[in-house]
C-alpha cells in the first residue's frame, strides 16, 4: 500500500510542480548565434565602408538573441527544478553572458558606422579573427553542456589563450593609436570601438 500511496503522491507532485525546462538548447542556440555574429562582424570590417548588409544582419541577430534570452528567463521563472549541473543563478548568468557577446558585437559595429571611421586598422582584423575563434570554441563547448564533466573543459583553456593573445594585440593597438594617429578625433573613435 505504501508503494501505491508513494506512487500516487509522486504523480500528484509531477502534476502540480512545474516540470524541468530544457535550457541547453537555448544556450546552444545563443552560442551559435554569437559565433554567427562574430563571423558577420569580421565580414563587415573586411567590406567596410560598404558593409550595410552585414550591419543589418548583426542587428537582426541581436534581436533574435534577445528573444532567446527572454525565453530562457521565462523558462527559469517557470521551472521548479533546474538541471543538476546548474543552479538558477548559473542559468541566468550564462544566458546574460551569451546575450552580452552579441550585444557587444552590435555595439562595436554600430560605433564604426555612427562614428564614420575612415579606415579599419590592422589590429581590428586580428582581433576579429580571434573573436571568431573564441566564439566557435564557445559554441562547441555549449553543445556539450548536457554531458560535460568538470574535467571536460579544455575549450576554456583554449579561449583563455586566445583572450591573452587578444589582450596583447589590444595593448599594442592602443599604443599605436596614441603614438601614431595624428587625428585626435580618430583616436577617440577607435578607443571607444576597441572598448
Amino acid at each position: 500500500m505504501g508503494q501505491g500511496v508513494a506512487g500516487a503522491f509522486q504523480r500528484m507532485m509531477q502534476f502540480l510542480l512545474p516540470r524541468e525546462e530544457e535550457f541547453f538548447p537555448l544556450f546552444l542556440e545563443m552560442a551559435a548565434k554569437a559565433h554567427d555574429g562574430a563571423i558577420l562582424f569580421r565580414q563587415a570590417i573586411a567590406e567596410y565602408p560598404r558593409s550595410e548588409e552585414r550591419m543589418d544582419q548583426i542587428d537582426a541577430l541581436e534581436s533574435e538573441v534577445d528573444k532567446i534570452r527572454h525565453e530562457c528567463v521565462r523558462r527559469l521563472r517557470d521551472t521548479f527544478v533546474t538541471p543538476i549541473i546548474f543552479d538558477r543563478q548559473d542559468i541566468f548568468d550564462l544566458g546574460d553572458m551569451l546575450d552580452d557577446i552579441v550585444d557587444f558585437t552590435k555595439a562595436a559595429a554600430d560605433r564604426m558606422v555612427f562614428y564614420s571611421v575612415k579606415t579599419i586598422p590592422e589590429p581590428m582584423f586580428k582581433l576579429a579573427d580571434i573573436f571568431v575563434s573564441c566564439a566557435e570554441l564557445l559554441s562547441d563547448g555549449c553543445s556539450k553542456l548536457g554531458e560535460m564533466k568538470a574535467t571536460d573543459c579544455a575549450f576554456v583553456a583554449q579561449v583563455n589563450d586566445l583572450e591573452n593573445q587578444a589582450d596583447l594585440i589590444l595593448k599594442q593597438a592602443l599604443a599605436s593609436l596614441f603614438n601614431d594617429q595624428p587625428d585626435p578625433v580618430e583616436i577617440i573613435k577607435w578607443k571607444e570601438i576597441y572598448d
